[in-house]
């Protein structure tokens, strides 16, 4: 796995296709709004397309061929699976690129791209990836979604937390929710003055972060040993963001960044204990949680992802 540095940035222009087949967290949909918003200038069109599985692959294929440009370099973006565009190769100039974003038995591990990316999360520590460029989750903290000012101004301490799913679905896509659930039960039970907590279950990303925004304390998932986009947005707003990372995790990370991640690092069975410390002390967690947004805007920063992407387009094309 290598890093790619974004430090000659040309002004070519691509055009670029990404195409997703589930839903990924609406990570594409991130990435592609935010290249739009902030890198017009290097795109003569971007798209995201959605493959719908009512449709048959030839009839997918028409809708893609109708963004792709003749005397143009056309980039196809796949995002965790491939689809076979070798027909449409033979009339255009495509260069191909995957990302994956879930665990390896459910992508396309020996897509025949250009070159392959990896989330810096669990992911990047797994031998199925070591042949991937590790990138980062985009999240648009610039978006109004994420200004609410919010202080704590009373002893009582609000958790929030976001389970994408309730039942686990393998080893690596588990959020332990019913074991939290215990956990947040237990403590409002032992310290009904102190407590009270928010499980953000089925919302829309507005609401979600709407809701997070008046916590005090986010928990990612404490269980599979990862952090997640959930906990990134904590970070984001300036929060306190708890998460379990595994050893590995925790190494491949700070070797990443040159630097720790600001996750409270948790197992599940220390997150009764873990939260127990910081409601009695207020005042830490308003502290701990504006050293995490500062580190979060410093390597988390929009423009210098962005300029990864670009990089890795141009990279692809030279």
């Amino acid at each position: 796995m290598d890093k790619i540095s974004f430090n000659n940035i040309s002004m070519v222009q691509f055009n670029v296709i990404h195409i997703k087949f589930t839903k990924l967290a609406d990570a594409p949909d991130h990435l592609v709004n935010c290249l739009k918003k902030y890198k017009s200038k290097y795109f003569s069109n971007i798209i995201l397309l959605h493959f719908d599985l009512n449709i048959s692959i030839e009839e997918f294929l028409i809708e893609v061929e109708k963004y792709l440009v003749n005397n143009k370099t056309n980039i196809i973006h796949y995002h965790n699976l491939y689809l076979d565009i070798s027909i449409l190769k033979i009339k255009y100039l495509i260069r191909t690129i995957i990302q994956y974003h879930s665990e390896p038995t459910r992508v396309s591990l020996k897509a025949p791209v250009d070159i392959k990316l990896v989330l810096n999360q669990y992911h990047m520590t797994l031998p199925e990836y070591k042949d991937c460029v590790i990138i980062q989750n985009i999240i648009d903290y610039n978006n109004k979604i994420y200004t609410h000012n919010y202080n704590i101004t009373n002893d009582r301490i609000r958790i929030g937390y976001s389970p994408s799913i309730l039942h686990a679905e393998n080893k690596y896509y588990d959020k332990g929710f019913f074991e939290t659930n215990k956990i947040l039960e237990l403590l409002r039970s032992n310290f009904p003055d102190k407590v009270e907590y928010d499980i953000i279950y089925n919302a829309s990303l507005e609401e979600c972060i709407s809701r997070k925004s008046i916590c005090d304390i986010i928990i990612d998932e404490c269980k599979t040993g990862s952090f997640h986009r959930s906990g990134l947005e904590g970070l984001a707003l300036g929060k306190i963001s708890i998460a379990y990372l595994s050893p590995e995790l925790e190494q491949s990370s700070k070797k990443f960044f040159n630097s720790d991640v600001p996750f409270i690092n948790t197992k599940l069975k220390n997150l009764y204990n873990t939260l127990s410390k910081l409601i009695h002390n207020p005042y830490k967690i308003k502290d701990l949680g504006n050293k995490g947004k500062d580190w979060f805007l410093k390597y988390y920063n929009i423009d210098h992802i962005l300029n990864r992407y670009i990089d890795i387009y141009q990279k692809i094309i030279l």
